[in-house]
């Protein structure tokens, strides 16, 4: 039996279709906006509520830019409910810089409530990440600046009153506190970069305590359209001895989950004080606003990149992808007080090795070249742009098929035109991404800024690369493999799909880059010599 709200949003998308057949464009924006305000006042809860705004958006897209226009001009004269809800709605309706402008600029008046804060800062950040190319350039710097300058305040504000100071310098690193948003599973690269962090600190004789701080939000308090809740382990709680049966890694890992705080302020502490009585002597740190700034306070901090260039929080020193790193890079560092910048690479942890997998059981023909994506958001990422790429790809070489995985894939193939869609398969989530790689063709990077650990398993694998230079995954592949602009990531696929010898000399060049670029034991041996540095140095 379908929910109630999957119900209301195919009532929502009947309702639409049935009231917008209007004589001009002023008139179909009217009735848009009147259903959309309907939908905010009736509706029975939240989730259902953002259902049926789903639908105001899906029928907006299929409209003409006059009815755009018209749109965003009424809505501006009537708003959609309450200012938050408003902006973050009309952000998502019409990809325009203005309304995601607009959140940043309200940000100042929960800058005393530290939680609504973050929750705002984290979600326009990933809306922005997930929609690369829909706000310019001024305005992600703008947004940007306020936000980092409106954190800064309030993260130098809560240490101040949290009281903290500094350790006293020691020439013996002794144990580690890696401080992750979240440990959910091997599968999920992050969590995998912190375990064998602290498995290889163990192996190279440095204690290690990685710490799942669960920074994330857990609920929208802004009541804001389309927001996002981090994901939570609930089988961790309190300080744990996990067994580390992964790669090869044997020793047992101490791992802490702290309570669950509404008040940022006691969740800080609270870790604080675990990691004082853990006697850490510093800090491997990926994004956990607030909390980073309160470590940093204490012990010397590595923060090391998982996609971006320079965190919001303070740190001793920032680990890299080199190619990220530009003036922009030194200038946001050096304004955060990060002076030291290391510029690396990614750190690089391997999934559990599997066998290929069976290709009829996917239902992928044995002879097919299978175009493979994988991604925890590709929902958003398979953007028009990237289908009409495929799209043509599929049309020129009968023999090429897509596959694609990640959690809410399934439906997908539906967006594709009705002559290629038979050779779209999107199969949800799946357990082993690796047995994909070693039976699939060559590896696709949708238009995004991310996607560099997909990246890199499928090289260690031999997968051919086709992606854009941006972001980490340019990172990653290196201007050697990675492509400008679209039209030269169309020309590279259909040679590689047409070519099998091109394919298999871009698979040893695949791995190539990943033997000469990626040693993980290398990479912690240069962490641990930069913390012992870092925390014999006075500050």
């Amino acid at each position: 039996m379908a929910s109630r709200s999957s119900t209301f949003f195919s009532r929502s998308k009947v309702l639409l279709h049935a009231a917008t057949p209007a004589p001009n464009a002023a008139a179909i924006a009217q009735t848009l906006h009147e259903a959309a305000r309907r939908f905010v006042i009736e509706t029975p809860d939240v989730h259902t509520r953002n259902l049926a705004l789903e639908a105001v958006i899906e029928h907006l897209r299929q409209q003409p830019a006059d009815v755009h226009h018209a749109f965003s001009e009424i809505c501006a004269k009537a708003p959609i409910g309450h200012h938050w809800l408003h902006d973050s709605f009309m952000a998502h309706a019409t990809l325009r810089d203005d309304p995601f402008v607009a959140l940043a600029e309200a940000a100042e008046s929960v800058s005393a409530d530290l939680q609504k804060l973050r929750e705002l800062i984290w979600n326009v950040n990933r809306w922005l990440f997930r929609n690369p190319t829909s706000v310019g350039g001024q305005a992600r710097g703008r947004i940007d600046s306020r936000f980092r300058g409106l954190y800064r305040q309030a993260a130098d504000r809560m240490v101040e009153q949290l009281g903290v100071r500094r350790a006293e310098p020691t020439d013996r690193l002794r144990r580690v506190a890696i401080v992750t948003p979240q440990v959910l599973d091997l599968p999920h690269a992050p969590t995998r970069d912190a375990l064998w962090l602290g498995a290889e600190l163990q192996r190279q004789g440095i204690a290690s305590i990685v710490v799942n701080a669960n920074t994330m939000p857990a609920t929208s308090e802004l009541d804001l359209f389309r927001y996002e809740i981090g994901n939570r382990n609930y089988a961790l709680s309190g300080l744990q001895h996990l067994p580390a049966t992964w790669s090869d890694y044997r020793d047992e890992l101490a791992v802490y989950t702290p309570p669950a705080h509404r008040s940022v302020e006691r969740h800080c502490r609270d870790v604080l004080e675990t990691l004082e009585q853990a006697q850490v002597d510093a800090v491997i740190a990926h994004d956990t606003l607030f909390l980073q700034d309160v470590l940093a306070a204490r012990w010397p901090t590595l923060w090391i990149a998982t996609g971006g260039d320079v965190p919001y929080a303070r740190c001793d020193a920032i680990w890299v992808a080199a190619e990220l790193v530009n003036d922009g890079t030194r200038a946001r560092a050096a304004a955060n007080g990060s002076p030291e910048i290391l510029a690396r690479q990614l750190l690089f942890t391997l999934p559990q090795d599997a066998a290929p997998a069976d290709r009829a059981e996917l239902g992928l023909p044995a002879d097919a070249v299978v175009l493979l994506s994988i991604g925890s958001r590709l929902a958003d990422e398979v953007d028009a742009g990237f289908r009409t790429l495929v799209a043509e790809i599929l049309r020129a070489e009968p023999s090429a098929w897509l596959l694609l995985v990640g959690p809410g894939t399934e439906p997908m193939p539906v967006r594709f035109d009705a002559d290629i869609r038979a050779r779209v398969r999107a199969i949800g989530l799946h357990d082993s991404p690796r047995a994909l790689y070693r039976s699939c063709d060559i590896y696709l990077n949708p238009f995004r800024t991310g996607g560099g650990t997909s990246a890199q398993t499928a090289m260690a694998d031999g997968m051919p690369i086709v992606t854009l230079a941006a972001g980490d995954v340019g990172a990653v592949a290196g201007a050697a493999l990675a492509v400008p602009d679209q039209a030269s990531y169309r020309d590279h696929l259909l040679a590689l799909v047409r070519d099998p010898q091109a394919r298999a000399a871009f698979s040893d060049r695949s791995r190539a880059r990943i033997r000469a670029t990626f040693d993980f034991p290398a990479q912690v041996a240069e962490i641990v010599a930069t913390l012992q540095r870092l925390a014999a140095t006075p500050r």
